[in-house]
């Protein structure tokens, strides 16, 4: 079985936000009039959505999931000014986030159960790439285990761009939102 997509809300709670990035304050971008408590941040990275998903599915008894967003996230910028489908002051990029729970590969009699780990997404990763050539570099983030987190680039000659992350989520984290294991993002 392969991701399936997920469309998300664009913004999200304000524990969840900061639990995921570690945002200040100050740094949080709230929502005037939101639509209900839970929906009063912008929201900086698709992780959280992609956990209330996961979450969601597990609680209707899933065991095995793959699951990725495209969308916007949204960031403080004074740099960005007034144009056409841009707010001044704030950066929209659009970014793909995955998630990837429970065992590896579907339940079969031909091998041994086992869960997913960062090194089977990091391969899904290099498929979905494919063929342009990153590199991981380790590295600590606030939402992700600090032994197994790791920064990626894209590599082209010496030139390295960072362009995400890659990790199991933080024992932290996975205890307040209340999983049995861990999954890889």
């Amino acid at each position: 079985q392969g991701y399936q997509e997920v469309v998300n809300f664009g913004f999200t709670d304000q524990e969840s936000e900061q639990r995921l990035t570690g945002a200040q304050e100050q740094d949080l971008i709230r929502v005037l009039n939101p639509i209900a408590n839970q929906y009063g941040v912008m929201r900086s990275t698709l992780w959280g959505g992609l956990l209330a998903n996961l979450k969601t599915n597990l609680n209707r008894g899933a065991g095995r999931l793959r699951l990725f967003e495209a969308g916007r996230v949204f960031k403080r910028d004074p740099a960005i000014t007034e144009q056409a489908g841009m707010v001044a002051g704030f950066h929209q990029p659009q970014k793909i986030g995955g998630l990837a729970y429970g065992a590896a590969v579907p339940e079969q009699w031909a091998s041994a159960s086992r869960a997913v780990d960062f090194f089977d997404i990091k391969g899904d990763l290099e498929r979905a790439l494919d063929p342009l050539h990153f590199v991981t570099e380790s590295a600590q983030h606030p939402a992700l285990h600090p032994g197994r987190s790791a920064k990626v680039f894209l590599q082209d000659g010496k030139n390295r761009i960072a362009v995400g992350w890659i990790g199991e989520l933080h024992p932290g984290l996975q205890q307040a939102y209340e999983l049995p294991q861990a999954p890889v993002l």
